[in-house]
């Protein structure tokens, strides 16, 4: 067989196993966020296998709580962990987190393991993909300027009325 042949099998077939890759991937309810506020983080799990069980360890920001951990467990610091022993089907997972006290960009990580990666022959562990990094501090101040922009246009229309009635 041809070696270039050969190749774009390979290449081919490296592109359809990752498309149909059992996965797990981050999501948040905002880029942005006020110290001290709420986070909520979804994990979706998508099983395009035949997977039965899998387990997952999402890593918290240092400096970051958590306030709600789903139907995950929090037992350990910095960690909201899920397994699954049998059943393992698609869903989502979401926990609730409160933000660092202090201005910044926090990211996010974690892994999960199912019981045989697609490729694999041996359980193997993977990074969740998707969102990483969350902004701690100010949202660009587009929320803060609401009521300024109010009075300015208010005072415009106020003004061009006046000069409207002097013409």
């Amino acid at each position: 067989m041809n070696k270039k042949a050969i190749l774009l099998f390979a290449i081919c077939m490296l592109f359809a196993c990752s498309a149909y890759a059992t996965t797990v991937s981050r999501s948040f309810s905002a880029a942005t966020v006020q110290p001290g506020a709420d986070l909520t983080v979804t994990l979706t799990v998508d099983i395009t296998g035949t997977e039965d069980f899998y387990a997952i360890d999402e890593l918290v920001p240092s400096g970051w709580i958590v306030k709600d951990a789903g139907t995950g467990s929090a037992e350990h610091k910095g960690h909201v962990k899920w397994v699954v022993i049998q059943g393992a089907k698609n869903t989502t997972l979401t926990y609730t987190v409160t933000a660092q006290s202090e201005p910044g960009t926090a990211t996010f990580a974690g892994t999960y393991m199912f019981e045989v990666m697609p490729g694999e022959t041996m359980p193997g562990e993977t990074q969740i993909i998707g969102q990483t990094q969350v902004s701690v501090g100010a949202t660009g101040g587009s929320t803060d300027l609401v009521a300024p922009l109010i009075a300015l246009v208010a005072i415009i229309a106020i003004v061009a009325i006046a000069v409207k009635r002097k013409k």
